[in-house]
């Protein structure tokens, strides 16, 4: 707690460290529970109570893995994949004053791994190897589109969609389907967060903390302006 300077434990685990989703008192993750079981909960980090949503069981549902997504407005997860067809079913919460309202699920003609929401738009890889599939994109709720293909890592902005592909960073506006390189044409590059309309990434030209004679990392940062 930044505020009061206070570290607590969120939940103890043996193995698999959960990929933490925080958007303003809330947590999610997804933690093995057992050789064979993964449960997704959610944490709120006011009065550090937490409820399970979902106990997936890995070996009929392998997309467990994959981490849910939540933002000040919406809540989703993966809760039923059928490969054979080709579709995803997104489960959706919609949140409103501390309180959360089920929602009709999405259902998306496509492989879906890690997806991220902005209450407004879902984009997620179409395989678990980032840089052998495709960045797609769902704006309410439509069928996806692509965004770009071999992609190293993503966030949401506002209103753009920001990832790492060939070792640089660019944006893509959903709203036209246009698309800009952020990071400078002459460096390398790779995403490290975003915030509204603030995008940052490490500059990577030089070489990353580990390698030889490199004993800091280089974070720049840009002002995402409306298409």
């Amino acid at each position: 707690d930044r505020m009061t300077k206070e570290i607590f434990v969120i939940r103890e685990y043996s193995y698999g460290m959960p990929k933490l989703q925080l958007s303003e008192n809330y947590c999610m993750f997804v933690c093995s529970t057992g050789a064979k079981s993964d449960k997704l909960y959610l944490y709120d980090l006011a009065t550090k109570e937490n409820v399970m949503l979902r106990k997936y069981q890995y070996n009929k549902e392998p997309f467990s893995i994959s981490t849910p997504s939540i933002c000040p407005t919406e809540m989703i997860w993966i809760d039923a994949m059928d490969e054979e067809i080709g579709t995803t079913t997104i489960k959706s919460y919609k949140l409103k004053e501390g309180i959360a309202f089920e929602q009709a699920p999405y259902l998306i003609n496509s492989y879906v791994f890690d997806p991220i929401t902005n209450g407004e738009v879902i984009v997620f890889l179409n395989t678990q190897r980032s840089l052998e599939g495709d960045l797609m994109i769902s704006i309410s709720g439509a069928q996806p589109l692509t965004v770009a293909s071999g992609v190293m890592n993503y966030d949401l902005g506002d209103n753009y969609v920001a990832y790492t592909k060939d070792e640089a960073v660019y944006v893509y506006y959903w709203s036209d389907g246009s698309t800009g390189r952020l990071s400078n044409m002459n460096s390398r590059a790779v995403l490290a967060s975003v915030n509204e309309n603030i995008c940052l990434w490490y500059d990577i030209t030089d070489g990353i903390i580990g390698d030889k004679e490199k004993d800091r990392d280089v974070l720049k940062m840009a002002e995402v302006p409306f298409e």
